[in-house]
């Protein structure tokens, strides 16, 4: 009895053991297909070498369904005396480039998302200007249910999902107040016309509905929350730039948002050819009388 009692809990430390990734040059040679487990630079949990060269990883979903996320708990980089001696980190949605660390980068809670069922690739270029002294970066892995994202307009009843706008939440999951001359993964479409989301409660017993923000960037576009089904029912606020409304909570069983977007999705304060890289994301849930 003591050998397969033995046996039972080896089997159990076993599967509580997350597996630690490190970017290496050309990758492991296969995707990783996974949705837990740490990601490090070449140097694992310790400073990373002065050695010259990129190296890289891909995480793919393990599903077709499957959100593959990589949140940075800590990135700093060794800064060689100006940009063109600084290393860097780079992020790609499959094929695309999503992101480059800027010049003496120092950061942390940065999140990317690939597709669903997509890959998502980090590369790490090194210049051999670090001594030692840098740590590098730290990330974990996680993959998020695609099913549970509500991204497109419309009247929803429900006390439970993940909110987004019409780009989804592919590409930064962070704050990130920067710009782009491309059409870059999550990005929402430049429309004119405004998109209208109703969220009502399915639950009697908690029928005040709650939206509360987790990443709020919309530029010179704006979003106003009613208290109520419709335009008819009292305006809550009206938020715009990257001032996040936070937590709201309905004082009726409905909370409707009106997304106003410019055209273009562009600043007016910046030249025509900068595209704004705005996003919303938020959860939904209902709380008791």
């Amino acid at each position: 009895m003591k050998n397969y009692l033995l046996i039972l809990l080896t089997f159990i430390s076993f599967l509580g053991i997350s597996q630690n990734y490190q970017v290496s040059v050309g990758g492991s040679g296969t995707p990783e297909s996974t949705c837990t487990g740490t990601l490090y630079d070449n140097g694992g949990t310790g400073n990373y070498p002065g050695t010259v060269g990129t190296f890289t990883e891909t995480f793919c979903a393990p599903t077709a369904n499957d959100i593959v996320s990589l949140d940075f708990s800590s990135i700093n980089l060794s800064q060689g005396g100006g940009p063109s001696n600084n290393d860097f980190i780079s992020i790609y949605i499959g094929g695309t480039l999503l992101w480059t660390s800027p010049a003496d980068f120092i950061g942390s809670n940065q999140v990317f998302n690939s597709t669903a069922g997509g890959c998502i690739t980090v590369s790490f270029e090194q210049n051999g200007s670090n001594n030692g002294n840098a740590p590098g970066f730290e990330a974990s892995i996680s993959c998020i249910d695609a099913s549970t994202i509500i991204s497109s307009p419309g009247s929803y009843t429900t006390c439970g999902g993940i909110f987004s706008d019409e780009g989804g939440i592919t590409g930064f999951g962070s704050q990130y107040n920067g710009y782009s001359t491309t059409q870059l993964p999550g990005f929402y479409p430049n429309n004119t016309t405004s998109a209208t989301y109703t969220f009502c409660s399915n639950d009697p017993m908690n029928p005040y509905v709650t939206l509360s923000f987790d990443y709020f960037y919309v530029d010179l576009d704006d979003i106003v929350i009613i208290d109520g089904n419709g335009p008819a029912d009292p305006i809550i606020n009206e938020w715009t730039l990257s001032n996040s409304p936070g937590t709201i909570t309905s004082s009726s069983g409905c909370l409707t948002i009106v997304f106003g977007e410019n055209t273009d999705n562009r600043s007016e304060e910046h030249t025509s050819e900068l595209q704004s890289r705005p996003h919303i994301s938020y959860a939904v849930f209902c709380l008791k009388k």
